[in-house]
């Protein structure tokens, strides 16, 4: 049962331990947007804790025991909320990074400089975000 996540663990370690992860995640908070994203975050870890709360009164209700059945619950709830917190994490950034690029072109400037800095600027979203997602093996995991 346990070896199902493992996985899981090892996939969220490689995508919060690569440099194009950490440098994303410190250029979106020092972004204009980087008290929304706090605040996305905190949100996401008011959700986990107001679900993980009750179930875990509901699965150790008959209290926590050295059975096999309560340490996999356990494990089930630190993966669980480990997973999907790093996956909030990328959503948000990949998000992000998607407005900034529809804010740079709402209103574009009609020369040949202008779009060839939006064209690099969505290479660089675009390899970005597949690092983020696909290289790392976070979307097939």
């Amino acid at each position: 049962g346990l070896l199902v996540t493992i996985p899981l663990m090892i996939t969220a370690r490689r995508v919060v331990m690569d440099n194009t992860f950490d440098a994303t995640l410190r250029a979106d908070l020092a972004s204009p947007n980087g008290a929304a994203t706090k605040r996305f975050f905190q949100r996401g870890l008011g959700v986990a804790i107001s679900i993980l709360i009750p179930m875990g009164l509901l699965e150790f209700s008959d209290g926590v025991g050295r059975d096999w059945y309560s340490e996999f619950v356990f494990m089930r709830c630190v993966v669980s909320v480990t997973y999907l917190s790093v996956f909030s994490v990328l959503y948000k950034l990949s998000v992000n990074r998607v407005e900034g690029l529809r804010a740079l072109i709402a209103e574009p400037e009609m020369s040949a400089s202008f779009w060839n800095f939006a064209t690099r600027e969505y290479l660089a979203a675009t390899k970005t975000i597949d690092i983020l997602w696909r290289v790392s093996g976070f979307s097939t995991a």
